[in-house]
């Protein structure tokens, strides 16, 4: 996070009040670092981790079932942001070379049901990563049990991948804003080929106002 730097004040401020902006004699606009990178988010209670309760399997993509899947219901007035991804090997039975990929489905709805693009969802509430902010997450998660009406479309490629030993390869990704998820988006964590090997995950991401025109 960038601070303005002011002179002999320091702690937390309305978001409303007025400031003075500090300048060298260059007329530079003078910032300074104030702790780690997503101390602001996580401070206002942004944050949330979305995690399977059980080890699960990367779902080839082609498989229109029970893909790890973060959902942007319809109407949250939230923009959700993905940060990290972590992946920890459990059980490792297969030698198979797979990536992982996010899939996309868009127009998603608010509620799953039978005809709509989810027929079934189990939501797995995420977590707020900041406990005292007392924060509900709007996005929903389905770890093991969601249907796809229409399989998600192959969206990014991850540079993740399990090598032919079985084990993942580099298992943290770090998103740098090239994927949000607006109000009806969700995106699946999935595989590039079918793998029996099973992982514990952590989906780490942010919930940001919508304010009107937020997307324009």
């Amino acid at each position: 996070m960038d601070n303005q730097i002011i002179s002999g004040r320091r702690g937390p401020f309305s978001d409303d009040i007025e400031m003075p902006l500090s300048g060298d004699n260059w007329g530079n606009q003078l910032v300074s670092n104030f702790g780690p990178k997503y101390l602001e988010w996580s401070r206002r209670g942004y944050i949330f981790t979305a995690r399977p309760t059980a080890a699960a399997a990367l779902i080839i993509f082609s498989t229109a079932t029970n893909a790890p899947t973060l959902w942007n219901p319809e109407g949250s007035g939230k923009l959700i942001v993905p940060l990290f991804l972590n992946l920890h090997p459990v059980a490792v039975a297969s030698a198979v070379h797979t990536g992982v990929l996010v899939g996309l489905k868009s127009a998603c709805g608010a509620t799953a049901a039978t005809g709509a693009p989810f027929p079934t969802f189990t939501n797995k509430v995420p977590t707020c990563n900041t406990p005292a902010a007392g924060k509900t997450a709007s996005a929903k998660f389905a770890d093991n049990v969601v249907t796809f009406t229409a399989i998600p479309t192959t969206f990014v490629d991850l540079g993740m991948y399990q090598a032919a030993a079985g084990l993942p390869v580099d298992p943290h990704y770090e998103f740098n804003g090239e994927i949000a998820l607006g109000p009806g988006d969700a995106m699946s964590i999935m595989g590039q080929a079918a793998s029996v090997n099973t992982y514990w995950m952590s989906l780490i991401f942010a919930e940001l106002p919508l304010a009107a025109g937020g997307l324009a």
